[in-house]
């Protein structure tokens, strides 16, 4: 029985198309190189789509950074199977239950050849779905039943857990605050540092992923008129499932301006406005300038997790937490400093009380009230 999307295309083809068939027929995908990145095959497939150059460079800072590994991986299971990355090899061709079930069979196949985690599994299956439908606009398919089944059941088996064991202590990020402490205020440090500094403070106060704050939206940051309070949005976080925004949060000025994450996130603001720095609406950008043509590019959760432990290592946090750590970190910091756990929840944006519980909470208190996912909204 055909998939509904399918019935939809058949409908579509029914009426006057956009393109003559000979057009369509142009549209053939190039054969991506095992080596290609995640992003520069999404452009080239959206070239052959006929997307402008203008749509492509808004749609681009929208779409996961980090996809590269998980693309190629993919890549070469279609090159196993001798089978076309996109499914298909001209874009009018697309069906939708041909890509559920290349993308299911990829799935099974990483199941069995890679780390084998469901984390693993899923971040696979969420790379592979968001290019398909940036590229076909179809619905995802990580949520038609095959796959949201294949993927339970992979849960089941292997559940995630926690990167670092429940009964270790978490870092302290108060050495954070400290050593800024130390160095000359925001105005007289250079732009490597101030970045460095913004990103790490930033961290401490709100306790995102390296992920989420290469999606924090340059310009959703403004100052509440009446409370003072920096605004802020994200764009795509791994919580949403989908390229949307969060809903709106905000944290205040601190007292001591000298560490205040919002002084020094609004002090790299105003130092990276100008026509050099190609930020793509995100707020941090490379530490250096281009070689090629002398543009600051915007970074991705890679290099901000490197960020973080370049400033760990400075302040001799030990070598095996990653950058990634901040967010458990601070989160129990702010328990153990006695922040209300709904204001908690609702900053670190997780699902439940059991979620941080069982995967982040490092706090001397485990055992405060398990506020619901409501009151935490």
């Amino acid at each position: 029985r055909s998939h509904p999307h399918d019935d939809r295309q058949a409908h579509q083809a029914a009426q006057s198309p956009l393109y003559s068939s000979s057009d369509r027929d142009e549209r053939v995908f190039r054969i991506p190189s095992l080596e290609s990145g995640y992003l520069q095959d999404i452009r080239c497939a959206l070239r052959t789509r006929g997307c402008s150059d203008s749509l492509i460079k808004q749609l681009i800072p929208g779409l996961p950074q980090d996809g590269d590994s998980k693309w190629r991986a993919y890549k070469r299971y279609c090159s196993l199977v001798e089978t076309p990355t996109w499914t298909v090899s001209v874009y009018g061709d697309f069906s939708f239950s041909h890509a559920v079930s290349q993308l299911s069979e990829f799935l099974a196949y990483r199941r069995d050849t890679g780390t084998g985690t469901y984390s693993d599994v899923a971040n696979h299956r969420s790379a592979v779905a968001t290019a398909y439908v940036t590229i076909f606009s179809c619905p995802s398919p990580s949520e038609d039943p095959l796959i949201s089944r294949l993927v339970w059941a992979i849960k089941k088996k292997t559940p995630p857990q926690p990167r670092y064991p429940i009964d270790q202590a978490a870092w302290d990020p108060s050495v954070i605050i400290e050593y800024w402490l130390t160095r000359p205020d925001n105005d007289e440090l250079a732009l490597d540092e101030l970045a460095l500094k913004s990103w790490s403070l930033w961290g401490v106060a709100t306790w995102p992923r390296p992920s989420d704050g290469s999606k924090l939206v340059r310009s959703t940051l403004r100052r509440d008129p009446r409370s003072g309070k920096l605004v802020f949005q994200y764009f795509g976080t791994k919580e949403l499932k989908l390229p949307v925004f969060s809903v709106p949060l905000s944290i205040p000025m601190d007292v001591q301006k000298k560490i205040c994450s919002v002084a020094a996130v609004e002090a790299y603001l105003s130092r990276t406005s100008g026509p050099a720095f190609h930020h793509g609406d995100r707020v941090w950008c490379s530490l250096k300038p281009s070689k090629k043509d002398g543009i600051y590019k915007a970074v991705g959760p890679e290099t901000l997790s490197r960020w973080m432990r370049t400033v760990m290592d400075i302040c001799k946090v030990p070598k095996h937490f990653r950058g990634g750590s901040i967010r458990m970190a601070a989160a129990s910091k702010a328990i153990d400093d006695g922040c209300d756990p709904r204001f908690v929840l609702m900053m670190g944006r997780w699902h439940s009380w059991h979620v941080l519980d069982a995967f982040y909470n490092r706090a001397g208190c485990r055992d405060v009230p398990q506020p619901s996912r409501q009151a935490a909204q």
